[in-house]
C-alpha cells in the first residue's frame, strides 16, 4: 500500500483530493501547513515515510519555497516526490515553483480521472525503481554503467547536495540554461524522470570521488 502525505491550505481539497486515492491502494495522511510543526518535532522514519507528498495551495509562488525547504529538511521526506497543486498561474510562476525543489505541478481545478492516472503512473515508476534497487542489492550492480562527462559529474555533485539550478550555475560560473541542458542529458542517460529520482539513483548506485557510475 502506498503512503501519501496530503498538505493543503484549501480545506475543500483535503476531502476532494483524498477521494482520488483508492483506500484499498493508498494510505492518506492529511495535514494543514500549520500542522507541519508536528513533523518537525517528530521527523518521520525514512523507512515509513510517505511515498508521495502533495501540497495544495492558493498562492504557489508565495508559500511553496518555504514549505519545500521545511519538507526537504526532514530525514524521511528529503528525497520523496513532491507534487504542487495550485490554481492556474503563468508559465514563469510554474517554473519558479518547480525550481523551488518541487517535482510536479498540477493546475486546479483538475480532472479527477487525469489526476488519478498521473498518480498511478507515478506509483508505477516508484515500484519500478524499487525493484531495480532490490535487484541491485541482490546481484551487486544490476544497472549498466552510465558514462557522464566531467561537466555532468560536477553538476550532478551539486544537484545531489540539494542546490537548485540557479545556485549550481553560480557556483560553476555557467548559465542556468547550460545547467538545465546538462541535467536533461543526465536524466536521458539514466532513464530517470526528475531530480528526486536522480538523487536516489546516485545514492543507490554511484560511488567514487567524482560520483562516476
Amino acid at each position: 500500500m502506498k503512503r501519501v502525505l496530503l498538505i493543503s491550505e484549501l480545506p475543500e481539497a483535503l476531502s476532494e483530493l483524498g477521494a482520488v486515492f483508492p483506500p484499498t491502494q493508498c494510505s492518506v495522511a492529511k495535514l494543514t501547513p500549520a500542522q507541519l510543526d508536528r513533523l518537525e518535532c517528530s521527523p518521520p522514519d525514512p523507512s515509513g515515510s510517505a511515498d508521495l507528498v502533495v501540497y495544495a495551495t492558493p498562492k504557489p509562488t508565495v508559500n511553496t519555497p518555504a514549505l519545500v525547504r521545511t519538507l526537504r529538511a526532514l530525514p524521511g521526506l528529503c528525497f520523496q516526490p513532491l507534487m504542487i497543486l495550485a490554481p492556474a498561474c503563468t508559465a514563469a510562476e510554474r517554473v519558479q515553483v518547480l525550481r523551488s525543489g518541487s517535482d510536479y505541478f498540477v493546475e486546479l481545478p483538475c480532472n479527477p480521472d487525469e489526476f488519478q492516472a498521473l498518480i498511478e503512473q507515478l506509483f508505477a515508476r516508484l515500484d519500478h525503481l524499487r525493484a531495480r534497487r532490490q535487484a541491485t542489492g541482490r546481484r551487486g550492480s544490476a544497472m549498466p554503467p552510465v558514462t557522464l562527462t566531467p561537466s555532468e559529474q560536477r553538476i550532478l555533485e551539486h544537484l545531489v547536495s540539494g542546490a537548485l539550478n540557479k545556485e549550481i550555475a553560480r557556483r560553476l560560473c555557467l548559465s542556468q540554461r547550460t545547467v538545465e541542458c546538462h541535467i536533461s542529458r543526465i536524466l536521458r542517460k539514466t532513464g530517470l524522470a526528475n531530480r528526486t529520482q536522480l538523487t536516489r539513483w546516485v545514492i543507490d548506485h554511484c560511488s567514487g570521488e567524482r560520483r562516476a557510475c
